[in-house]
C-alpha cells in the first residue's frame, strides 16, 4: 500500500493497513452518499409538502412520522450490526434510501408523501457506520475516529443541501428524489460487491449466543451510564429538533427565505461542522479535559446560543448565530457518539451507539409536535427560549452525573486496552 494511503488510513483512526484503511474508506464513501441523498431532500420537503396540501402541522407529523420508524428500526440494526458485522446492516440502510426516494419522486398526494417515509424504519447507515469505525479504531483513536466520520457526513450535506435547493427552483421539486435513488441504487451494489465482512469481538460474550438476542438492547438501558448519556442527549436534542422544525416552517413566513435559500442555509451550517471537526474537536475535548466535560460544555454553550437566536431578525444575524450553534453542536454529536462506544464492551458498541441514535428518533417524534405548539403559543422568540432551557437542563444533569460515566469510560476503556 502507498505511503499515503497508509497515511489516510491513520488520520481516519485505523492502524494504517490496507485491512482496515479500506473498510474505512468505504464507510465513508457511505457516509458522504447517504449524507448527501439526505440533504438534498431537506430543502425541498417543506416546499413539497405544501404543494401536496400538507399544512403546518401535517409537515410536523410527517417528520414525526420518520422519527417513529427510525425509533423502532435503529435498535434492531443495532443488535444486527453486533451480531453480523456493518456490512450487512449497511447493505439495508441503503436499501432503505432506494426506497424512500423512489418512492418520494413519484409522490404526487400526501398519502404517498407519507408513505415515502415508511423505509425510514431501515435508513441506520450513519449507526452502522459508527459501529464499523469502533470496531477498526483503537480507544485512544475513537472520539477522533468518530469526529471524521462526521466530517464525511458534513461533506455530504454541504454539497447535498444548496444542490437539493437548485435543482427543485430549475428543474422541480421530485428530481431531486430522483438523483438520490440512483446514488443509493450505486452505493449499494459497491457494499454488496466490496465491502469486507467484519465483526466486533466482545471479552465477555456469551459464547453460545447466536441470532439477534434483542433482550441485549434492555440490558444495556440498566447501564447507569448509558441512561444518563441517553437523558442528556434526548433534553439536548428535544431543544434542537423543536427549534429545526420551527425553523423550517418560519423560513418563508418571517425571514423570506426560499427552498433555494435554506438549502444555502443548511450548507453554510455543514461547512461550519466540517470545520469543527478537522481543526477544532480534538482542541475542544483538550480545552474542557475530557470528553463528558466536552459534552457539558457544548450543552452549556448551546443555550447561550439560542438565546443568541431570540434576538435575530435579519438573515445575516442567523447566519452569525449558526457559527457557535454548528461548532457546538458537532462537538456535542462527537462526544456523546464515542461516550456511549466507550462506556459499553466493544461487541456491544452497535446497540450502545444505536440506543443513542433512537433517542435522537425518539426526539425527532415529539420535538415537532412541542415546537410547532411553542411556536403556536409564543413566536419564534419562544422556540428560541424553549431550545436553551433544553440545552441549560441538559448542561445540569450532565455535570451531576459526570463523575459516574467517567468512572465507567475509564473502567471500559481498561477492559479494551487488555483485549488489545
Amino acid at each position: 500500500m502507498s505511503e499515503s494511503l497508509n497515511t489516510l488510513g491513520i488520520w481516519l483512526g485505523g492502524d494504517g493497513t490496507w485491512s482496515s484503511t479500506f473498510p474505512l474508506l468505504m464507510v465513508h464513501l457511505n457516509i458522504v452518499i447517504y449524507a448527501l441523498c439526505f440533504w438534498m431532500q431537506q430543502p425541498v420537503l417543506p416546499f413539497l409538502s405544501k404543494e401536496l396540501g400538507v399544512d403546518g402541522q401535517g409537515f410536523g407529523m410527517l417528520q414525526s412520522f420518520v422519527s417513529a420508524f427510525a425509533l423502532i428500526g435503529g435498535p434492531v440494526i443495532g443488535r444486527l450490526t453486533d451480531q453480523f458485522g456493518p456490512k450487512l446492516t449497511l447493505i439495508i440502510s441503503q436499501a432503505g434510501s432506494v426506497a424512500m426516494y423512489s418512492l418520494l419522486s413519484i409522490a404526487t398526494s400526501a398519502p404517498l408523501l407519507f408513505a415515502s417515509r415508511v423505509p425510514s424504519i431501515a435508513q441506520h447507515a450513519m449507526l452502522a457506520s459508527q459501529a464499523a469505525v469502533s470496531v477498526l479504531s483503537s480507544t485512544d483513536k475513537r472520539s477522533s475516529a468518530l469526529g471524521k466520520l462526521s466530517l464525511s457526513y458534513g461533506i455530504g450535506m454541504v454539497l447535498g443541501s444548496p444542490l437539493g435547493g437548485t435543482i427543485s427552483e430549475h428543474v422541480g421539486y421530485r428530481y431531486a428524489a430522483m438523483i438520490s435513488t440512483v446514488f443509493s441504487v450505486l452505493i449499494l451494489v459497491l457494499d454488496a460487491l466490496f465491502f469486507p465482512e467484519m465483526k466486533a469481538k466482545s471479552e465477555t460474550i456469551d459464547k453460545k449466543e447466536d441470532g439477534l438476542n434483542l433482550s441485549k438492547i434492555f440490558e444495556l438501558l440498566l447501564v447507569a451510564s448509558v441512561r444518563d448519556l441517553l437523558l442528556t442527549t434526548t433534553a439536548v436534542f428535544i431543544g434542537l429538533g423543536s427549534f429545526r422544525t420551527v425553523f423550517s416552517l418560519a423560513a418563508e413566513p418571517i425571514y423570506g427565505l426560499n427552498s433555494q435559500d435554506l438549502g444555502y442555509f443548511m450548507s453554510f451550517g455543514a461547512i461550519v461542522g466540517l470545520v469543527t471537526n478537522v481543526f477544532l474537536v480534538a482542541r475542544l475535548i483538550s480545552f474542557f479535559g475530557s470528553n463528558i466535560n466536552a459534552l457539558v460544555g457544548a450543552a452549556f454553550c448551546l443555550s447561550i446560543c439560542y438565546v443568541g437566536y431570540s434576538f435575530t431578525s435579519t438573515y445575516s444575524e442567523i447566519m452569525a448565530v449558526s457559527i457557535p450553534v454548528g461548532i457546538f453542536s458537532t462537538l456535542l454529536y462527537t462526544v456523546s457518539g464515542a461516550l456511549m462506544s466507550l462506556v459499553v464492551e466493544k461487541g456491544d458498541a452497535g446497540t450502545a451507539i444505536a440506543l443513542s441514535h433512537a433517542s435522537r428518533s425518539f426526539t425527532g417524534i415529539v420535538s415537532p409536535i412541542i415546537g410547532g405548539k411553542v411556536f403556536d403559543e409564543f413566536g419564534i422568540d419562544g422556540a428560541c427560549w424553549f431550545a436553551a432551557g433544553c440545552c441549560m437542563i441538559a448542561a445540569a444533569f450532565a455535570s451531576i452525573v459526570s463523575r459516574s460515566i467517567s468512572k465507567e469510560n475509564i473502567t471500559s476503556s481498561s477492559s479494551e486496552k487488555k483485549q488489545l
